[in-house]
């Protein structure tokens, strides 16, 4: 049964990713963030991202313990992952060609290296290509960040969600086995201090689920909830990856315990925004390129815009993310079935040698 309320989650996340980016490192820039209020906090919701990926690739399989799934979601995961990261990189290449990025100007007016740094490379279609296929992967963020910096996290993506797949198939059904490997990941990657961290934890919380999650749990849950809110608000900036892996889990777990969490993150515009969250995530560094940057220069007369400036910058450049990340929506959607029908081709070449031997 599809839990509806995480992609709600997704969701707020990557408007939070948005907001992160155009407060802190562009609008914000120079000011201190001790704590980072959450809702600006794009690295926490990153964190946010690898976790639940942790958990929604596996707990099916901590349910039905059905291989062929896992196999499934593994033929899947490379297309479903760069049909819409070429798209966005095509749209990177139409808005460096045509002159409309303004953000390395943008990004001196507002002493923001960050945002200077897009496109400050050129990008070339040839090498564009061959980004979008196969160095998007590469744990190597340089050409990410010229082209798009969003698209750091894609390695990690990719090759977290192969790593959950190997565990899955390794572990098997036996509950023991199941939580030996899920307990082996946690404490690894914790001991390497390592991105995969989260991926490991959302794990943990989908083998707890299905095992069945602890009953005086769900009373404390709102209070809990609001606990964890309220700490990772308070977070430093020079906080761990396993602070912000604790932080991430611990939100997830929250809201899944939580009805009134749950209520809310099933409204629906938290459900348009699940429905746009990878395409928002993958094309708002361009409304901030364009409009935003554009906005700034004109607001500001080449200089630091005002405050009242800065919340007209911050509202264009995110109904422009919106509205481009529903435009979006149609590549979105034909990555899915492209990945689906790739899976369904694969296995069904599979299992004719199969019915042979039989």
């Amino acid at each position: 049964m599809r839990e509806t309320y995480l992609d709600g989650l997704r969701g707020w996340a990557s408007l939070f990713v948005l907001f992160g980016h155009l407060g802190p490192v562009f609008l914000l820039t120079g000011s201190t963030f001790p704590p980072i209020p959450f809702f600006i906090d794009a690295r926490l919701a990153v964190f946010i991202f690898f976790a639940l990926s942790g958990y929604v690739l596996s707990i099916n399989f901590f349910h039905t313990g059905d291989r062929v799934s896992v196999v499934s979601l593994a033929l899947r995961r490379y297309l479903r992952l760069t049909i819409p990261i070429a798209a966005s990189l095509l749209i990177a290449f139409l808005v460096q060609v045509s002159g409309v990025a303004q953000n390395q100007v943008a990004g001196v007016a507002a002493d923001s290296p960050w945002l200077a740094l897009g496109f400050s490379v050129p990008v070339g279609f040839p090498e564009l290509l061959q980004f979008a296929l196969w160095d998007v992967y590469r744990f190597d963020p340089r050409d990410a960040i010229f082209y798009n910096a969003a698209l750091w996290t894609m390695p990690f993506e990719l090759l977290g969600s192969f790593l959950i797949f190997g565990c899955l198939l390794v572990a098997g059904t036996s509950r023991l086995a199941q939580a030996t490997i899920v307990c082996t990941f946690c404490a690894l990657t914790w001991w390497a201090n390592s991105y995969f961290l989260p991926f490991a934890l959302g794990m943990a919380v989908a083998l707890l689920r299905a095992a069945a999650w602890p009953g005086p749990a769900r009373g404390i849950a709102a209070a809990g909830l609001c606990a964890v809110l309220v700490l990772a608000a308070l977070r430093l900036p020079e906080d761990s990856i396993r602070s912000l892996s604790i932080f991430a889990t611990l939100i997830l777990a929250a809201c899944m315990l939580s009805p009134g969490a749950r209520r809310f993150l099933d409204l629906p515009i938290s459900q348009w925004l699940g429905r746009i969250s990878f395409p928002l995530y993958l094309t708002h560094l361009f409304a901030i390129y364009t409009v935003g940057s554009s906005l700034y220069l004109w607001l500001g007369d080449g200089g630091k815009v005002t405050a009242a400036g800065a919340l007209v910058v911050a509202a264009a450049s995110t109904g422009t993310a919106l509205a481009l990340a529903a435009v979006f929506l149609p590549v979105e959607s034909f990555s899915v079935s492209a990945g689906r029908s790739f899976s369904r081709y694969v296995l069904r070449l599979a299992s004719g040698p199969l019915r042979a031997r039989a």
